[in-house]
């Protein structure tokens, strides 16, 4: 790699990741490419988080460790970050996740090789389980390059861990939305519509699967992710023309699901104002119907054996069909 390669800052946010974190810090030290800025910020863990930086630190002194007193939250965190670091590209990157070597140099290889309206590009990943061990990779087929906005509307398919962006894109974004309680989609819908994104299909992170993450927290009960979501669709939906809108109804449904099957009733009301008119009085009436009579969110636990069994399950009939049936009458 040559000495004028450009600089890559990667900002890793840490939030009660004592297992992980100095494993992780570990695999960004670790990579091929030389020209790495790493900050590291610690978002008040309440567990040995903390501690374990401090001793990673002092084996690797050139690196910025940043100790909050008070949690901030993953999108303030980060952005406090970006405006420390200087790269030319930037890394969102989590303190459970694993870079492998060759990571950042394949990514930076894929900018310096393509369009400057090339503002993200994303890999294919590996899950593993909360031990290192593998599960699955996560693409067995082509993915969306170039113009995806559409198709982020629609559906979420980019491993956020997997990303690398250009600066000029936080930049003009100003950052990650401090009001939410995750980044993913916001920046997704937002970033996709000015930039296109590239795709490079070898496996280059570890995606570790845990009851922290963000994926995890949408199928629980009380949590604020699956809100942030909905504050994200509400404000973009305005900004739609019809074919975009019809495209965001589809993800819309999948999160009106998810409210539902764990106990979000009024979020699934307000879910089902940015539906078309007679999907909303129906979920109305099953809304009301099912309220108070669900005593636990056990049925979630079923919602991907009855994902396979009913085909077409987020076409509307077979939606409906679902949550009619999920109310036990007695």
């Amino acid at each position: 790699m040559m000495e004028n390669s450009p600089l890559v800052s990667v900002i890793c946010t840490c939030y009660n990741q004592a297992p992980y974190v100095v494993e992780a810090l570990d695999s960004v030290v670790a990579q091929s490419y030389p020209h790495i800025e790493l900050i590291v910020i610690d978002d008040a863990s309440t567990d040995d988080t903390a501690s374990r930086i401090r001793q990673w630190q002092k084996r690797n002194p050139a690196v910025l460790c940043i100790f909050h007193l008070e949690n901030q939250g993953i999108c303030a965190s980060f952005n406090e970050g970006f405006r420390q670091s200087t790269g030319t590209y930037l890394v969102d990157f989590a303190a459970d996740d694993l870079m492998l070597p060759e990571r950042i140099a394949e990514q930076v290889a894929f900018f310096q090789a393509s369009s400057m309206s090339v503002g993200v590009v994303y890999s294919n990943i590996l899950w593993i389980d909360t031990q290192g061990i593998p599960l699955q990779s996560l693409y067995q087929q082509p993915m969306p390059q170039g113009k995806v906005f559409e198709k982020l509307l629609a559906k979420s398919f980019i491993a956020a861990p997997s990303m690398m962006s250009r600066r000029k894109v936080f930049e003009a974004l100003g950052g990650y939305n401090e009001a939410l309680a995750y980044e993913d989609l916001d920046f997704w819908f937002r970033s996709a519509q000015q930039w296109e994104y590239g795709y490079i299909p070898q496996i280059l992170t570890l995606v570790r699967k845990s009851d922290q993450s963000f994926s995890t927290q949408f199928n629980q009960v009380g949590n604020a992710v699956l809100f942030s979501a909905y504050r994200v669709c509400q404000q973009t939906m305005m900004e739609l023309n019809a074919r975009q809108q019809k495209a965001l109804a589809q993800r819309v449904e999948r999160y009106l699901l998810r409210a539902f099957f764990t106990h979000h009733f009024t979020l699934v009301l307000q879910l089902a104002e940015l539906l078309p008119t007679p999907k909303k009085k129906l979920i109305y009436v099953v809304t009301y119907l099912a309220k108070g009579r669900l005593k636990t969110n056990g049925l979630f636990r079923h919602y991907y054996w009855l994902k396979a069994q009913v085909q077409y399950i987020f076409q509307p009939i077979s939606l409906w069909k679902i949550l009619l049936q999920s109310i036990p009458f007695s």
